[in-house]
């Protein structure tokens, strides 16, 4: 069953969202995600707002920060589908943080459907922190798309913030034909892989015996069980490098000392796929909070250009 509670205090404002929802989305028996709908106003206003905004936006406004990129074709069938725009958090978050927010507030401004859900195991919903696994990441990002695709979106603007990128990335590329784009913040682009690259071969050992593993960074510190160790080998970093196609764009900072950025450097420098940017900020740490500026005046840019 999926709950709603409408929040009328949008209605005011003629560009920004003029409903939320509040959604219990099942995905067994027991467990259910719990996530926001943001639905925009009259859309004849936010198209006339996307035009207005494209001629603002067209000069880099964050000289500081290295900006790369492909030559981009921007080709995609514009327009062709519902659009929405879907923020899958990072490990140990939630989706009311500082980034989530802040794409909130952009996409009132622009007039773009937005949606928000914490993961089993976090914020709101369901489930525990130490039964995560990839198979069951994926698996609530399917059942987002799959409930958003049934009020009518049918083209998925995704933004992954860390392990959200990995989620966001598998998705993609293993459900193919409903993402337009994706954005990767900071992304833990081999999630099942370095985490326990960094044990000692006596920390394996201990960790296998007792069947779970202890993850500890500046921002969390968390006990999840064996079954992501023994996922590794069903999602190879190599393939995602090997078989992505669509729009991507990347951001990282110089500062992040949980995720280094040359792991974001060497998918963009390695991947062969046309429409990808890399957008790596100097000051920026792992959660990116401290320059949001930069991040949201890119995501802007980037979001636009294909919406």
């Amino acid at each position: 069953m999926i709950e709603f509670e409408y929040d009328q205090s949008f209605l005011n404002n003629p560009i920004e969202t003029r409903m939320k929802q509040s959604v219990q989305i099942p995905i067994t028996n027991q467990d259910y995600l719990q996530g926001d709908l943001f639905i925009t106003a009259n859309p004849q206003d936010a198209n006339r707002q996307d035009r207005k905004q494209d001629d603002e936006i067209k000069q880099d406004p964050t000289p500081n920060p290295l900006f790369i990129n492909h030559q981009p074709t921007k080709n995609l069938n514009k327009n062709s589908g519902k659009n929405i725009v879907v923020f899958a958090h990072g490990l140990g978050g939630h989706r009311g943080g500082e980034k989530s927010q802040s794409i909130l507030e952009l996409c009132q401004k622009r007039g773009w459907d937005f949606a928000r859900f914490d993961f089993r195991g976090h914020g709101e919903s369901s489930g525990k922190i130490f039964d995560l696994s990839g198979p069951n990441l994926l698996a609530d990002l399917q059942a987002v798309q799959t409930y958003l695709k049934s009020l009518g979106y049918s083209r998925f603007f995704w933004i992954g913030s860390s392990m959200g990128s990995w989620a966001v990335a598998w998705h993609s590329l293993l459900q193919s034909g409903h993402a337009a784009a994706c954005i990767w913040l900071a992304p833990a682009i081999r999630f099942l892989h370095r985490r326990f690259e960094q044990f000692s071969e006596e920390e394996l050992n201990q960790a296998k015996k007792s069947k779970s593993f202890r993850i500890r960074s500046e921002w969390l510190d968390i006990e999840i069980g064996e079954q992501l160790y023994n996922q590794r080998d069903q999602f190879p970093p190599n393939r995602l490098i090997q078989e992505w196609q669509l729009p991507l764009l990347i951001i990282h900072g110089h500062a992040d000392r949980t995720i280094p950025i040359q792991e974001s450097w060497n998918f963009f420098r390695s991947c062969e796929a046309p429409e990808i940017e890399f957008f790596a900020i100097k000051q920026g740490d792992h959660r990116l909070v401290n320059v949001l500026p930069d991040v949201m005046a890119q995501i802007e840019r980037f979001l636009s250009s294909y919406w």
